[in-house]
């Protein structure tokens, strides 16, 4: 009984996140820059939109700018019939994003796809891991198996919210998200 007892607070320990801040609980570091007083949009366009029945992914390329600094990522407008988010990626979170989008997606080719009422995930995306990135409002994604086929199912981190895209696959968005940062570079 000890043993079980003391293998479970090692479990606990190891892989409970060790943060103060429960996941998505912080602004992401761009969003935290745009809501600044000082900060400006100096460019921004649509770089991609994924529509599906009433559940909608628009991801607009921006460069904002104080009188410090400029800084370049993606906001990702997510909504459908019930919920909406906003949410914001620096490079370095975009990067992050599309590097666990395509692990999924590499998973799915050594596996094959999810299983009905399965989903694929990536480690990046694991709130129970201790990453310094959990407590930001970013983006997290799984692809999962449904009745019907499969779903890229998209969230912001700690959010109960849920956006299904049937048929749409991870490494489509992965591509999407380097199409729109290097389309903010360009500005």
């Amino acid at each position: 009984m000890r043993r079980v007892i003391l293998c479970s607070l090692i479990f606990a320990a190891t892989v409970w996140p060790q943060t103060g801040a429960a996941p998505g609980s912080q602004p992401s570091v761009l969003e935290a820059f745009a809501r600044h007083e000082n900060v400006r949009t100096i460019w921004s366009a649509e770089a991609g939109r994924i529509e599906l029945n009433q559940t909608r992914l628009v991801i607009t390329a921006l460069v904002l700018a104080d009188s410090a600094r400029t800084v370049r990522g993606v906001k990702l407008n997510l909504s459908n019939e019930n919920d909406r988010d906003e949410i914001y990626l620096d490079e370095e979170a975009i990067e992050r994003t599309r590097k666990a989008l395509i692990e999924i997606a590499d998973g799915v080719r050594r596996s094959g796809l999810p299983r009905r009422n399965g989903c694929m995930g990536a480690a990046a995306f694991w709130p129970l891991y201790n990453w310094p990135w959990n407590q930001y409002h970013e983006m997290n994604a799984d692809f999962c198996g449904t009745a019907d086929g499969i779903e890229l199912v998209l969230s912001a981190r700690g959010k109960r919210q849920r956006f299904r895209f049937p048929g749409e696959q991870p490494g489509d968005l992965a591509a999407m998200l380097v199409v729109a940062i290097d389309k903010a570079r360009q500005h």
